[in-house]
């Protein structure tokens, strides 16, 4: 059911989200008229003054931030009682919906990920730690644009430890860094882990930790690698593959130290790919991501079939470049009986065989394929 809300200088119009702590309404700004998204603390909490407390935490932390990848936070406050946050109102969808409903093209995925990293950039430049991102925490407008929501978990980087209540660790389990699953402080590094756990979930389609139970979660994060995301999905480049496993490196030194380091190996492997920053390619797929696919899915398919026999004419030297050529079409098109049998030929030539899912074991570093559709 949902909360009527009445908070001074604004008509509530609708909820339009609920999360853990608050509800989320369309609104208008009478002074201004001007729609706005407001999120309210919900009655029981605000009767806590730690909830207030984190609250006003998230409020400070994205209103000390003006970027174009990040919800800006107009105002807040207490009115009658109910505690508020007033940020832009943007038309769109988080990428956790998109994703449950499309399997993202290779190249919006690199550039939601270069987004997402930019608006990380300018939190850890004003030192604060997001500690949440998840897919569900990004938000992919109707104009193209990408944002990070969603600063409850927030700190100042002089105080980024890991918090807990009730012996319990805050966040969400499967983007958790070790570090903030262990309970250890956290600091940039940490969001750099988790985004690359979303980032590994844009590209693979699944998440690298998983388990029946939270503590399995958390016991995979702190232990186990994930497996190799080009033997989930072969259109993986060997750049990405690279970056998104420093990303997800266990031990603070082999990771990333700074986000910006990140921003430039991806802007670097856009380069090889002759990929652009372009947010009209965004605005392009959530127009219509259904059509967006079909053409990438179709245009990448072309392009596989042509390499996969230029290479199987260059001889030997160059086989397993066609047979990753193939392996991608299969990727895309399980049924495309063309490149299932230039594939299983290919496979019977070096002593292997190919599994239902046509899945078998290859060398990956092959030469970059641009993905851009």
């Amino acid at each position: 059911m949902a909360i009527r809300v009445d908070i001074e200088g604004y008509d509530s119009l609708e909820q339009i989200g609920v999360g853990g702590m608050a509800a989320v309404y369309r609104a208008r700004k009478t002074s201004i008229d001007k729609v706005v998204a407001i999120k309210v603390l919900f009655p029981y909490l605000a009767a806590d003054a730690s909830f207030i407390e984190r609250f006003q935490r998230e409020a400070r932390a994205a209103a000390r931030i003006q970027h174009e990848n990040i919800v800006n936070v107009i105002d807040y406050g207490e009115s009658g009682g109910a505690y508020y946050i007033v940020m832009e109102y943007y038309d769109g969808m988080t990428l956790e919906q998109l994703m449950r409903e499309h399997r993202l093209p290779l190249d919006v995925a690199i550039l939601v990920l270069l987004e997402v990293c930019y608006g990380l950039e300018a939190a850890h430049t004003a030192d604060v730690v997001h500690r949440d991102i998840k897919p569900g925490n990004i938000i992919y407008t109707r104009q193209g644009g990408i944002k990070i929501a969603d600063f409850g978990l927030a700190r100042r980087g002089d105080s980024a430890t890991m918090i807990t209540q009730e012996g319990k660790v805050i966040g969400t389990p499967a983007y958790m860094s070790p570090e903030q699953a262990a309970g250890r402080p956290v600091g940039p590094q940490s969001d750099i882990f988790s985004l690359g756990v979303v980032a590994w979930e844009m590209l693979c389609r699944r998440r690298p930790f998983e388990g029946r139970s939270y503590s399995e979660v958390l016991e995979q994060i702190q232990r186990c690698d994930p497996p190799p995301m080009t033997d989930v999905n072969p259109l993986v480049q060997p750049d990405f593959e690279r970056i998104v496993r420093r990303m997800l490196q266990r031990d603070l030194s082999e990771r990333y130290a700074a986000i910006s380091d990140v921003i430039a190996d991806i802007e670097q492997g856009m380069e090889r790919l002759d990929l652009a920053r372009d947010r009209r390619r965004l605005q392009r797929y959530i127009a219509d991501p259904e059509a967006y696919e079909k053409h990438f899915r179709e245009k990448t398919i072309t392009r596989c079939l042509s390499q996969g026999a230029w290479y199987v004419r260059q001889g030997e030297a160059h086989i397993e470049d066609a047979i990753l050529a193939y392996r991608r079409i299969l990727y895309l098109d399980p049924d495309n009986e063309r490149a299932r049998r230039h594939l299983d030929r290919l496979l019977a030539r070096t002593g292997r065989v190919a599994d239902a899912g046509c899945d078998a074991t290859v060398t990956v570093d092959a030469v970059a394929t641009p993905v851009a559709a």
